[in-house]
């Protein structure tokens, strides 16, 4: 899946072919600029290379994960950042990745299916 954000950037979302509820997986966002060029100055956000949540179709379930790799006040990276997260039922779940460069916040959403475990 892809997206712009308001003309400024492009954010792709890698995820499984298949999400399966009560099993980790990982969701990596891919971030360009406007011409598509992958970016690699992404900087911390609020002590963490990014931040992803993620919400059920009916709201009950909330997920706040941060990225697989810790990073500290000097780090600066990118293009892809991947969080692990856990859903825990099937249904429709809105995932939102929030990232910072060069002073400003980009947040995109996605919507994903996550399917039953059997």
């Amino acid at each position: 899946m892809k997206k712009s954000i308001e003309g400024d950037y492009q954010v792709r979302i890698k995820l499984a072919e298949k999400v399966t509820a009560n099993r980790d997986t990982d969701i990596t966002f891919e971030l360009a600029d406007a011409k598509g060029t992958p970016v690699h100055d992404l900087e911390p956000i609020m002590g963490a290379g990014g931040h992803c949540v993620i919400i059920s179709g009916d709201a009950k379930e909330f997920l706040h994960v941060h990225p697989v790799e810790q990073v500290g006040s000097t780090w600066r990276g990118g293009p892809q950042v991947t969080f692990m997260a856990n859903f825990p039922r099937p249904g429709l779940y809105k995932i939102w990745g929030q990232f910072q460069r060069k002073g400003g916040t980009i947040t995109e959403s996605f919507t994903v299916r996550v399917t039953d475990n059997s």
